[in-house]
């Protein structure tokens, strides 16, 4: 995929994101139902994941979410809007089944979404890793918090 044509795609769905993250609750859905697709595609061994080139998505789409949770708990907020704004917006593209290529089709159907996450990886590359180091630092604290809440439900 070309730039343009990522850029195109990107911003077909920046309007649904910006929905999505105006509402905590439909944010929390929409990450885990991220979280679910990604976990399922790793467990069944999806051929997306492991071709070299692009195995940066298995540390792309876990970053991606785990921001988007961190700032709906209003956990972190120093980070651009705009950039979360992107990052959900490609999320959403992933999530997709039916996009430039049809995720069903076999050892093809994950490279549009590799290069959309790729893309909007590099694009936001600097508040990804203000984000990184931040969540480094204070992954203690916010799995603490995590486990606390899973059993008081």
């Amino acid at each position: 995929m070309d730039k343009e044509k990522i850029m195109e795609e990107l911003e077909k769905r920046l309007g649904i994101a910006e929905e999505i993250l105006s509402d905590d609750e439909k944010t929390s859905e929409f990450a885990d139902d991220v979280e679910d697709r990604f976990n399922s595609s790793i467990k069944d061994k999806n051929p997306i994941f492991f071709i070299r080139r692009i195995k940066e998505l298995k540390t792309y789409i876990p970053l991606f979410i785990s921001l988007i949770k961190s700032y709906t708990k209003k956990e972190y907020r120093e980070i651009p809007l705009a950039t979360v704004v992107a990052v959900a917006a490609a999320l959403i593209y992933f999530l997709a089944p039916f996009d430039i290529i049809p995720d069903f089709i076999p050892g093809f159907g994950f490279v549009d979404d590799a290069s959309i996450i790729a893309f909007c990886f590099l694009a936001c590359k600097h508040d990804l890793d203000r984000y990184s180091k931040w969540r480094s630092l204070n992954k203690d604290i916010i799995d603490a918090q995590v486990k606390s809440s899973t059993v008081v439900e």
